[in-house]
């Protein structure tokens, strides 16, 4: 059985909501997010207004 696309998309906001940097996708950002909270959140805001909000 295949997951539904709102599992899928359940799944993903759930990364982007509660991230885990002890098993990342990019371990740069894991390591951002585990020593630098404060630029980790900036650079976050920063690419969701360039890149999500036009």
């Amino acid at each position: 059985m295949e997951p539904s696309s709102h599992h899928i998309k359940g799944i993903v906001v759930h990364m982007f909501t509660d991230p885990n940097p002890d098993d990342p996708l990019v371990p740069e950002i894991a390591h951002m997010c585990k020593n630098d909270r404060f630029k980790y959140e900036s650079t976050a805001r920063n690419w969701t207004q360039k890149y999500a909000m036009g």
